[in-house]
């Protein structure tokens, strides 16, 4: 098949790939290119302020008139959070792109009590996507509202209504809900940010449940389920048979685990059974020392739900170690056989140190673990054997080190991704991981310590990571440490220098006073590797900040030296450090002190791209957009 014979959608759905330049020339390479690239050049339009907003409804702009002839061309819209649009614009932006098939509302940008009551949304029934953040709306019953734009989308597939903040929860009535579904039968993806409302007649909930009729269709549900959790998940199963998501469950300590024994064993004998279908469930648990929460995950157990993915978010006090080893051993373990993903997130301050891979069965297919638990311990080897098939890893506040065992040839591992955020860990355990994890080619230590002993005759910390090839490396403020001797031995301290040192260099600088190479014992670091001077700010033992400076041929020369000088002790006292006082690559501390400068080489197959730069925040998106590639 020619290119020209091409058909017009297909045409049109790579245009939306391209480039606005890429998109005008292949406009230009024949007629039966021309409108279907044209099209997508008009695929997705930003309105990205009021000025922008203001044109189009002005009759005697340009813009107005532009955006009416070629508007029907336009698929999908975003406005951005800086503007604000009320009903009157809404209608505007109906007539001027009647075509539309997604509608993304940011943050703010809704306004007026009386939204919905001028703007005709019979226009965008062609609409299949719409996402509105209703966080700033001013609004008595924003459900009620939305039930009435819903009358005129039936062919809507996604629907999210989100809410960032908000004093007061939107609450919605399973009356409300039957609703939405009533005008949308199309619907496959609902999230609503509201709260579902406790049932008024408890004893007749179950009645009404039985008879509501399924949402087939329905695979993805967000719902801040907070009372009446058994009923809900009673209407849950009859309504949605086929759900594949679920999210967002609270699970209280209120005693209702105990209180409905009719719905428990309603779910139970439901045939097809209930849930079968679904893979994901997101959990909040608050206030709940009791652990009574759990008997919701045996439950889903003995449904032989095969889930795959898991998030449980902790919000509470922890007092007792048991609570925390529960959740591994009840939930976690319960899936271990099909589990793919696990996220545990604890927002607590618990003190004592606890070890998450003490009680870890074998999970053959997880790929994704997340752990965010303060103090947690997890000893690096055992967790990979027991989690074969682990390719991203992901630890927050906690320590991660080797365990006790001693293994000859540990098996090769396939783990592809590390990020320590506000994390410890040691030298020898990154060394263990790139002998024993060779595709290991993204980490990202942010705000972590990396402790690790200095050879006897220097002070220099060495890690080597040779069998990696690392394509993404982030030290964001983090710090290597050795530990301290004498009188204050309570402190670490800090390598000022880091050493990126790479194979591939070969170049080394030679002193012409000398016989000998002027690296003696550092032939291994070269001109060619990376130096960074890093000087740190400490707040407290467990706060500081980092500022990283890359040296010059000129001051790693210098520097060089120094370290020579230092280890062969010919400048150890203060006296015969005032040569040093005006150079600006050593810490100031260290002119007026004894103590010795340390410094670390991190010596690796080869590095693609690396970041030390300060003040980093973590973007989980970033990060999250290199795992989908693997």
């Amino acid at each position: 098949m020619l290119a020209s014979e091409l058909p017009f959608e297909i045409l049109r759905n790579i245009g939306r790939f391209l480039y606005l330049p890429d998109q005008l020339e292949s406009c230009l390479v024949c007629r039966t290119w021309k409108i279907p690239f044209q099209d997508s050049m008009w695929d997705v339009i930003d309105l990205q302020n009021d000025e922008m907003m203001d044109k189009m409804s002005d009759v005697s702009t340009r813009v107005h008139a532009f955006y009416r002839k070629n508007g029907y061309r336009v698929r999908e819209l975003l406005i951005w959070p800086n503007i604000y649009i009320d009903d009157q614009e809404i209608f505007t932006l109906q007539q001027h792109f009647p075509n539309l098939n997604c509608l993304i509302i940011s943050h703010s940008c809704l306004g007026g009590p009386n939204f919905g009551s001028i703007a005709d949304w019979n226009l965008w029934g062609s609409l299949t996507e719409l996402n509105v953040d209703i966080t700033g709306w001013c609004h008595d019953n924003p459900a009620d509202a939305f039930l009435n734009i819903s009358l005129g989308l039936p062919n809507l597939e996604r629907l999210m209504l989100n809410r960032f903040n908000g004093n007061q929860p939107v609450v919605v009535t399973l009356d409300q809900l039957e609703s939405f579904h009533s005008n949308l039968p199309q619907l496959k993806y609902l999230v609503l940010d509201m709260r579902p409302a406790a049932f008024e007649n408890e004893e007749d909930a179950l009645e009404r449940i039985v008879n509501v009729k399924p949402a087939t269709k329905l695979k993805h549900l967000q719902l801040n389920v907070f009372n009446s959790l058994y009923q809900w998940l009673c209407y849950f199963a009859i309504k949605y048979p086929n759900l594949q998501v679920m999210v967002t469950l609270q699970l209280l300590d209120n005693g209702e685990f105990e209180q409905y024994p009719k719905e428990k064993a309603f779910i139970s004998s439901l045939s097809p059974p209930a849930f079968q279908y679904l893979e994901w469930i997101d959990v909040i648990t608050k206030k709940n020392p009791k652990q009574l929460h759990l008997d919701i995950w045996k439950q889903f157990y003995f449904l032989n739900i095969k889930l795959k993915r898991i998030t449980w978010a902790v919000w509470c006090d922890m007092t007792d170690i048991g609570y925390l080893e529960a959740i591994v051993k009840e939930c976690m373990n319960l899936f271990s056989k099909t589990i793919e993903t696990f996220h545990f997130l604890c927002d607590f301050d618990y003190r004592k140190s606890w070890d998450f891979t003490t009680h870890l069965e074998y999970f053959p297919a997880l790929v994704d673990l997340y752990i965010k638990a303060p103090h947690s311990f997890i000893e690096l080897d055992v967790l990979l054997d027991r989690c074969v098939s682990l390719k991203v890893l992901k630890v927050v506040d906690s320590k991660f080190f080797l365990s006790t065992n001693e293994y000859e040839t540990p098996k090769n591992h396939g783990l592809r991704m590390l990020i320590g955020l506000d994390s410890i860990t040691t030298c020898n355990t990154l060394e263990y991981l790139s002998a024993r994890c060779r595709r290991l080619n993204y980490m990202c230590l942010v705000r972590s310590i990396i402790s690790g002993e200095h050879s006897s005759n220097n002070s220099r910390i060495s890690i080597d990571m040779s069998y990696t090839h690392f394509k993404k490396l982030q030290l964001n403020d983090s710090r290597f440490t050795l530990p301290s001797e004498g009188k204050d031995g309570n402190k670490d301290r800090n390598a000022n220098y880091v050493v990126l040192s790479q194979p591939s260099s070969s170049y080394q600088i030679t002193d012409s006073n000398h016989d000998h190479s002027a690296w003696d014992i550092y032939s291994d670091i070269t001109m060619e590797d990376t130096w960074y001077f890093v000087t740190y700010k400490m707040f407290t033992s467990e706060g500081w900040s980092s500022t990283p400076w890359i040296m010059s041929k000129k001051d790693i020369t210098t520097v060089v030296e120094l370290l020579r000088r230092q280890d062969s002790g010919n400048i150890n006292t203060i006296n015969g450090k005032n040569e040093y006082l005006d150079f600006k690559m050593v810490p100031e501390e260290w002119c007026t002190k004894n103590t010795p400068l340390a410094y670390v080489v991190l010596k690796c197959g080869s590095i693609s791209n690396y970041d030390m730069s300060p003040g980093y925040e973590f973007n989980h998106y970033t990060w999250e957009m290199i795992y989908d590639t693997f």
